[in-house]
């Protein structure tokens, strides 16, 4: 009888002291599962800030690019040699292969063919070399030329447009008259 309650109270004692410690561990989980949460939410508050930073930082970036692509002569003449150049290296190149091929055309019997793509590649290389140089000069040169003498050019504009409306009314004068005089009526 004195085993059969001193097994009892010991495995009572057992039971309880596992139960605090499992409830302690409970607590610890819960805490560091709340702990977790928080830094969670926190990083994902700040990768929030910092992306919005990072969007209004390229937006900002971008429109000083364009603005300065498009309101200065360096940024003006830069942006038509770079047009310039990708149109040149396009033309070029092409006009280039073309030529090539047709030049590899001669001693194609001799080569089985092989002097078709030889001399188009070498003719692609030419090309996109002349060309695309030749489109970077000429682009600069026209940015450069247009945004120095941009008042210039707006003017001449206005002043064909104005031409061009005045020869048009004109015309329609001229056919009215013609027209109206050609039944004997009036228009």
């Amino acid at each position: 009888m004195y085993v059969k309650v001193k097994a009892v109270k010991t495995a009572e004692a057992c039971n309880s002291h596992l139960n605090s410690h499992l409830k302690a561990g409970r607590a610890r989980v819960l805490y560091l599962k709340d702990g977790a949460s928080k830094k969670i939410q926190m990083s994902k508050e700040r990768a929030k800030v910092k992306i919005d930073q990072a969007t209004t930082f390229a937006k900002v970036t971008a429109c000083d690019v364009f603005e300065g692509a498009t309101s200065t002569r360096a940024g003006v003449t830069s942006t038509a040699a770079v047009a310039g150049g990708g149109v040149g290296f396009v033309a070029g190149g092409a006009v280039g292969a073309v030529a090539g091929a047709t030049v590899g055309l001669v001693p194609a019997l001799l080569t089985f063919g092989l002097s078709i793509p030889i001399g188009a590649t070498i003719g692609l290389c030419a090309g996109v070399a002349a060309g695309g140089s030749a489109g970077v000069v000429g682009g600069g040169a026209t940015g450069f030329t247009g945004f120095t003498y941009r008042k210039e050019i707006a003017s001449s504009a206005s002043y064909m447009r104005t031409k061009a409306i005045e020869k048009a009314v004109h015309v329609r004068q001229s056919v009215k008259s013609i027209i109206g005089s050609g039944t004997g009526g009036t228009v």
